[in-house]
């Protein structure tokens, strides 16, 4: 059947039969990556569906994408003073500008970002940062003892290793 077809079998509107394709189209683990979905609207889906595209013409899987600006969206989420529309306004803007970069021609390689610790508290994190050669660890909201400790940690194994 046509969008024409199921309008008139549904009793739609051909723009909601439209508007509804468009949405279906989009793959669910983009979706899922903003809290609250009944605030994307029709033009939203459109710049998702742009972007799932992009990345297939070059051959980037989407997991790629959702793996480097999941670190950005958690933060974006830990900002308890966002509206949901501006919470949607920003992981669009970060989707939009990840997805841009991986898409360029001539990328260039992208920082990988591994928790190293799960947290209940969703703006408290642990993680490691690599990128060829450079590497870097980045910790948010740790008890002071526990950056102590690290600090002590990282020190022995630099002077074992490098003295």
């Amino acid at each position: 059947m046509n969008q024409k077809e199921i309008a008139v079998q549904e009793g739609l509107s051909q723009a909601k039969v439209t508007r509804a394709l468009q949405a279906a189209s989009v793959s669910s683990d983009l979706i899922t990556l903003f809290p609250v979905q009944s605030e994307l609207t029709f033009s939203d889906y459109k710049l998702l569906s742009s972007i799932e595209e992009n990345l297939h013409k070059v051959d980037v899987e989407l997991k790629n994408l959702i793996e480097t600006v999941t670190p950005d969206i958690h933060l974006t989420l830990a900002d308890e003073e966002l509206a949901e529309d501006e919470v949607k306004n920003r992981i669009l803007k970060i989707l939009l500008k990840e997805s841009e970069i991986l898409t360029k021609p001539g990328a260039k390689e992208r920082a990988i970002v591994e928790n190293l610790w799960n947290f209940s508290d969703k703006d408290r994190f642990a993680r490691k940062r690599s990128k060829g050669r450079l590497f870097s660890y980045e910790f948010n909201r740790l008890p002071k003892n526990v950056q102590d400790e690290l600090d002590i940690a990282i020190e022995a194994v630099l002077k074992r290793n490098l003295n």
